[in-house]
């Protein structure tokens, strides 16, 4: 059996064949990098692309340049006005200031064997701290901290958020090219995608959570979310969207619910993309197609929090023993709004700030330019510039929304 499904593989051009029974694996190459997908019966029914090849260079040589401009940049500015490590101002302020530098001195001392997360007295009487431990200090990079004084905690942090805003830059610059793959082959569009990436990173919001980092981790895993969402509406592995999940979740609960949420939208909103991008739709197989869609996003999610629960379950726990917070499932029936809509348009400049009822959604010029021309371009289709407005106006709504879904579960 295994003889013929070789025989019949090669006729077709692979380079290597294992079968068994009625499977087989099939190994070839296109565009000079490996390609490997499962048959069955001789029907594809699963298929992937192994990491190798030009394509992925350029992939990893744009993510680690996108890294350095926004890594540079942002030290470039301490440097400029003053701040740690090359003077005595701080990002250090506000929430940063209030609680994270003292949460950072803890970690230190847990790290080094000095104090606990299962049973501490730096919290109040005494007691189990890992609802505080992975709500503001289970990021990876906060294990950096073993390497700083606690007289030195200002350089901490302000490294930290020129570490996360350059990290958000690579995983943007990897999404783009995944899922713009045929726009980043020439010169001029990797040009563009890590200018993009840059912008992501040094956006409005990034910057202004430099007091409260712990909202940045969120920002550099939402990428990887979206490739995983993208992936899946293209009959690829949903692995890449349980891990990512997983991994956003675990490193910080709260910005990974509001990416698992934001997830479900683009969902809706790469299946409108795929039906769009069909000359004929037939109503029945695109309900079917959604469908199935939908229960693979499904299943790879609830993979990627079930995954999550060792550290998430505890801190569930954790925090049903607090009198902060509620189910108010009652506020799902406002649909009133905290702020005007065109606000959105007045906040997007430089040097805006977003506050209660106006919201800054500034990520950079060139974002905006490529926004307008998406609607003004004639070689876009019209029913894709409706798919883009709904997102557009959906997001702008979620933002703005009285009865935000996630504030009634996790505030």
């Amino acid at each position: 059996m295994a003889g013929k499904a070789f025989l019949y593989c090669t006729a077709r051009g692979e380079d290597a064949v294992l079968g068994l029974g009625g499977m087989s694996l099939a190994v070839c190459r296109i565009d000079n990098r490996p390609y490997c997908y499962i048959e069955r019966n001789k029907m594809k029914i699963h298929s992937f692309f192994t990491w190798g090849g030009r394509k992925d260079s350029h992939t990893l040589a744009d993510s680690l340049i996108s890294f350095m401009l926004v890594f540079c940049t942002m030290e470039c500015l301490y440097m400029i006005y003053g701040y740690a490590p090359f003077g005595d101002r701080s990002l250090a302020w506000s929430d940063a200031n209030i609680q994270y530098l003292d949460l950072f001195a803890y970690l230190k001392d847990v790290l080094e064997g000095k104090n606990n997360i299962a049973q501490t007295f730096s919290s109040f009487l005494g007691g189990n701290n890992i609802g505080t431990f992975s709500y503001y200090l289970s990021s990876p990079f906060n294990l950096l901290v073993v390497f700083f004084a606690k007289s030195a905690l200002h350089d901490f942090l302000d490294l930290l958020v020129a570490l996360k805003t350059a990290t958000a830059a690579a995983t943007f610059c990897i999404f783009l090219h995944a899922r713009f793959r045929q726009h980043m082959e020439s010169g001029r569009g990797r040009g563009m995608g890590i200018l993009l990436a840059v912008a992501y990173a040094l956006s409005q919001y990034n910057i202004a959570q430099s007091s409260n980092i712990m909202w940045l981790d969120g920002v550099y895993m939402l990428p990887l979310i979206l490739l995983g969402v993208y992936r899946i509406v293209q009959n690829s592995s949903g692995w890449g969207l349980s891990v990512s999940v997983s991994l956003s979740i675990l490193f910080g609960w709260y910005t990974g619910g509001i990416n698992c949420l934001f997830s479900g939208l683009w969902l809706c909103f790469e299946i409108a993309l795929r039906i769009c991008g069909e000359k004929q739709v037939d109503l029945a197989e695109t309900l079917a197609q959604g469908c199935r869609y939908c229960v693979r996003y499904a299943f790879s999610m609830a993979a990627g929090v079930l995954s999550s629960m060792t550290l998430f379950w505890p801190s569930v726990l954790a925090m049903g023993n607090s009198k902060r917070g509620g189910l108010e499932f009652g506020r799902l029936k406002d649909f009133s709004f905290i702020g005007p809509l065109p606000s959105v348009l007045q906040g997007y400049a430089l040097g805006a700030k977003s506050s209660y009822g106006n919201v800054s959604l500034y990520c950079g010029s060139l974002a905006l330019v490529g926004c307008i021309a998406c609607f003004v371009s004639k070689n876009i289709a019209v029913k894709i510039k409706a798919a883009f407005g709904t997102m557009c106006g959906g997001g702008i709504a979620a933002v703005l929304l009285e009865s935000s879904l996630y504030d009634i579960l996790f505030i």
